[in-house]
């Protein structure tokens, strides 16, 4: 119906706060599985204000992922880092105006979050820091702190 869940169209509201209804009752049936979500709200809403001058009340998304013990991290790097691997000033620009707008939308989330500047991490740094953050704010519980009345291992292909 559109370009993507975040890249829709103002007309295309409707049916993208639709879809996000349907993916949050997805996550709420499935309770005891784990879930890393990428390019959610957060980024619906950066998208939108850059790209559509408009803004989307996700607040009762951000409610419903708080009652399913759903954490944040926003990872980030320096204009420095940034300007080696981006040549193009405008891209570079537009990168950074993107980056920017979303630390600044994960700054009013309700949600636990870790921002990490990975410029000087590799990715087995990057990914034990988010790991150790995740255990220590109890990122792995079931929500509500309910104990699963049966262990689903997923599959590895």
């Amino acid at each position: 119906w559109g370009k993507n869940l975040i890249a829709y169209n103002p007309n295309e509201e409707d049916q993208a706060v639709n879809d996000y209804h349907t993916w949050m009752r997805l996550i709420e049936l499935q309770r005891h599985h784990g879930w890393i979500v990428d390019c959610f709200h957060i980024s619906t809403r950066q998208y939108q204000i850059q790209h559509n001058q408009s803004d989307c009340n996700f607040d009762w998304i951000e409610q419903r992922l708080l009652q399913q013990n759903f954490h944040l991290v926003l990872v980030t790097q320096s204009r420095k880092v940034l300007a080696e691997k981006i040549t193009q000033t405008d891209l570079l620009e537009t990168t950074m105006q993107s980056q920017n707008i979303l630390q600044e939308l994960v700054a009013e989330s309700k949600l636990p979050t870790l921002e990490l500047d990975i410029s000087e991490k590799n990715i087995q740094e990057t990914v034990e820091i988010i790991s150790l953050w995740a255990d220590e704010m109890g990122a792995n519980l079931p929500p509500d702190n309910e104990t699963p009345s049966r262990v689903i291992v997923p599959a590895v292909c």
